[in-house]
C-alpha cells in the first residue's frame, strides 16, 4: 500500500484495509482503480539477476522481491540493471494460492543493460528510486489539495501555467516530450494521444482530479525535477512575495520601508496570462499592491499601478500640506511619495480647495477631475459598466435576432459573464427562448458516424489546404485552427476516438513547430527574391518572424530550410554582379 497511498485518497485507502481485514476480502485493486489508463501488471513475476546472487550469498537461497514486481520499475535501482521476466505467471487463475519458489524457478542469467539513451537510462532508474522509497514507508499521505498546489506552482514557476493553475496545454507537452523519449512512454505504458486535449497529462494536473496510477504521478514528479521523498515533505503553498513580513511604503508613516506588515492577500491579474498579485496593508491604513513574483529583495519596495488606499495617516497630510502656501506641489506629490495628478485626484476626492492658494494655474479643477471623482464611488462605477454592458448586448441581440443561447453567449463572451454574474434576472429577460429537447431522440442514436467520419475527413484536409494557402498571414495548422476554419472545433476535440478516419487526416495534416517555421522561411525567402534583395540570415529571420533563440530554429529540419533559402537568395548577387560588369563593358566600349 506505500505506493499507493500518497496519491490516494486517506479515506479510499483506510476502506481497502478495512476490506482487507474482514473475512471476505474483495479485490482491492479494483477498489484503487489501477487499471485506469490502461496500465496494466506485468504477465510474469520479475527479478534483478544480480539481486538473485547477493541473496544466495547472503541467505543461501533468492526470493521475490515486492519492487521487481511494480509498475515502472524497468531497472533495479540497487544494481542499475534491467529487471527481467521470470516463466513464472504473477496471477495463476487455476491455483490462486499455490506457492511458487523463486529459488526452483530462477536460473542464473547474466545481466544486461536497456538498450537506451542515457537520458532515458537516467528517467528509469529515478522512477525505481522513489517506487523503492515509497515502499519502504509506512502511513504516508499527502492530500490531494497539497499535491495539486506542488504542481500549480511548479507549473507555474516553468511558465507552463497561469497562477491559477490553467495549463499551457502545448508548451507543457513539448517541455514533456522533450524530457521523456516515445521509448521511455511507451516502456511505462504512458504514451500521450497528441489528437486529443484531454490526455492524461494535462488531466493530471487538474484539481479535483480522478484517481491516477503512481506511476504517472512519478513520471510528472520527476519532470518537473523533484524526487518523491522531496515532494512528500516540502511545503508546496504558493509564495510569490516571499513569506514576510512586508514593509510599509507610506512616506509619511514612522514604519516606512520598516518590514511591519505581516500578511499578504493573494490575487490574479489577468492580462495574456495571469500573474499573481499581493495586497499589502499597514496599521497606518495605507494599502499598496504589486504584480509577481518578487525577483530580488528590491521587489518588496516596488508599487503597481493596482490597488492603492491611502489610509487616514496620509490624507491628513496632504490635507495640511493643501493648505500651506510655502509648499508647491511638486514638493508635496515628493513628500507623499506619488505623482502631482495623484495629489490633485485625491484633493478632489477630499474635497479640498480648488485652486490652492497661490498656485490657480496648476491646481484648477478641470472635467477630467470631476469625471474620476464621480467614478470613484463604487456603486456609480458599477452603474456606468451596467449602462455599457446593456447597451452592447442589446446591440447584438438586435443583429444577431435569431441565434441560440449558446451562439450568444459565444459573440459575446465578456459582456454575457458580467451580466450572468451581476445581474442574471435582467440577462434572463431579455435572452431567447430555451430550445426544447423535449420528444426528441437522443443524438446518438441517430448519427451516422461512418458518413460524418468520411464528409469530416475532407472538410479537415480542405481546411488545411486552406489555411496552408490561401490565408494573406501565416497561420500554424493545428487542430484548433482546423476546427475553427471549419466550424466543428468540439468534434475535433471530443469526438475523434469515433472518428478514425479524421483523426489520421488530422496526425497528416496538423504542422509541428518546425514545419510551420520552415514555411514561414519559405514565405520570407520568396518575398525577398520578388524584390531582388539578397538578405543576411538575420534579415531572412526577422521577416520570417522565427527568433534565432526559438527552439524550432534548432533542429536540423529549419538549418536546411534556412541554408537552402540563403543558398537560392546568394544568386541575386551574383546576376547584379554580372549586370554590373555588362555594364562597364559597354562604357568601356562606347569610350572607345
Amino acid at each position: 500500500m506505500g505506493f499507493y497511498s500518497p496519491f490516494f485518497p486517506r479515506e479510499l485507502i483506510s476502506f481497502i484495509r478495512e476490506r482487507m481485514r474482514g473475512s471476505n476480502p474483495q479485490r482491492s485493486d479494483l477498489h484503487l482503480g489501477l487499471f485506469v489508463g490502461h496500465i496494466q501488471r506485468f504477465t510474469y513475476l520479475r527479478f534483478c539477476p544480480l539481486c538473485v546472487q547477493e541473496d544466495k550469498k547472503q541467505f543461501g537461497e533468492c526470493y521475490w522481491h515486492r519492487l521487481h514486481q511494480g509498475s515502472g520499475v524497468e531497472l533495479c535501482p540497487t544494481h542499475q540493471v534491467a529487471v527481467m521476466n521470470s516463466g513464472v505467471l504473477a496471477r495463476n487463475n487455476n491455483n490462486r494460492h499455490s506457492f511458487i519458489s523463486a529459488e526452483q524457478s530462477i536460473s542464473e542469467i547474466k545481466p544486461y543493460s536497456l538498450n537506451l539513451s542515457d537520458r532515458d537510462h537516467e528517467n528509469l532508474l529515478k522512477i525505481s528510486r522513489d517506487a523503492d522509497w515509497l515502499l519502504k514507508q509506512q502511513n504516508l499521505f499527502l492530500s490531494g489539495d497539497n499535491l495539486h498546489s506542488f504542481y500549480v506552482k511548479n507549473l507555474y514557476e516553468r511558465g507552463l501555467s497561469t497562477f491559477k493553475g490553467r495549463i499551457f496545454q502545448d508548451e507543457l507537452l513539448e517541455a514533456f516530450k522533450r524530457h521523456y523519449s516515445p521509448t521511455i512512454l511507451k516502456l511505462l505504458q504512458c504514451e500521450i494521444n497528441e489528437l486529443t486535449k484531454n490526455h492524461w497529462l494535462t488531466a493530471l494536473f487538474k484539481k479535483n482530479s480522478r484517481i491516477r496510477h503512481p506511476i504517472r504521478h512519478l513520471l510528472a514528479i520527476n519532470f518537473l525535477g523533484y524526487t518523491a521523498e522531496e515532494v512528500l515533505k516540502l511545503s508546496a503553498k504558493l509564495k510569490p512575495f516571499g513569506d514576510g513580513p512586508w514593509p510599509c511604503l507610506n512616506p509619511v508613516c514612522q514604519n516606512f520601508k520598516q518590514s511591519v506588515i505581516k500578511e499578504c492577500h493573494l490575487t490574479t491579474y489577468y492580462k495574456r496570462r495571469s500573474y499573481p498579485v499581493g495586497t499589502f496593508e499597514c496599521i497606518c491604513g495605507f494599502t499598496y499592491s504589486r504584480k509577481g513574483p518578487d525577483a530580488s529583495a528590491e521587489d518588496q519596495f516596488r508599487k503597481s499601478k493596482h490597488k492603492k488606499i491611502y489610509g487616514t495617516l496620509w490624507e491628513l497630510s496632504l490635507i495640511r500640506l493643501w493648505d500651506d502656501e510655502a509648499i508647491s506641489l511638486n514638493q508635496i506629490a515628493r513628500r507623499l511619495g506619488v505623482g502631482e495628478m495623484t495629489i490633485k485626484r485625491q484633493a478632489a476626492l477630499l474635497k479640498l480647495t480648488f485652486p490652492r492658494v497661490g498656485s490657480e494655474k496648476s491646481t484648477q479643477l478641470t472635467s477630467n477631475l470631476l469625471y474620476y471623482c464621480s467614478n470613484s464611488n463604487p456603486e456609480t462605477k458599477k452603474l456606468n459598466l451596467l449602462e455599457n454592458h446593456q447597451k452592447k448586448f442589446l446591440e447584438i441581440r438586435q443583429q444577431y435576432p435569431l441565434v441560440s443561447r449558446s451562439r450568444l453567449k459565444e459573440i459575446c463572451l465578456g459582456t454575457y459573464d458580467w451580466l450572468q454574474a451581476n445581474y442574471p434576472d435582467w440577462l434572463e429577460t431579455h435572452l431567447p427562448p430555451p430550445i426544447s429537447n423535449k420528444g426528441k431522440k437522443s443524438p446518438s442514436s441517430e448519427v451516422d458516424w461512418e458518413k460524418r467520419d468520411i464528409e469530416l475527413a475532407a472538410k479537415v484536409k480542405a481546411a488545411a489546404v486552406h489555411i496552408r494557402s490561401n490565408l494573406p498571414s501565416l497561420v500554424r495548422v493545428t487542430v484548433a485552427q482546423i476546427g475553427r476554419d471549419i466550424g466543428k472545433y468540439h468534434q475535433l476535440h471530443t469526438q475523434l476516438d469515433r472518428l478514425p478516419l479524421t483523426a489520421k487526416v488530422l496526425a497528416e495534416m496538423v504542422e509541428t513547430h518546425e514545419e510551420f517555421a520552415v514555411r514561414k522561411i519559405e514565405r520570407a525567402a520568396k518575398g525577398f527574391l520578388e524584390e531582388n534583395i539578397c538578405p543576411t540570415q538575420w534579415q531572412l529571420l526577422r521577416r520570417a518572424k522565427v527568433h534565432s533563440r526559438a527552439r524550432p530554429i534548432a533542429t536540423q529540419q529549419v538549418k536546411e530550410a534556412i541554408d537552402a533559402a540563403l543558398e537560392s537568395l546568394a544568386s541575386i548577387d551574383a546576376v547584379s554582379d554580372a549586370e554590373k560588369s555588362s555594364i562597364n563593358d559597354s562604357r568601356t566600349l562606347h569610350e572607345v
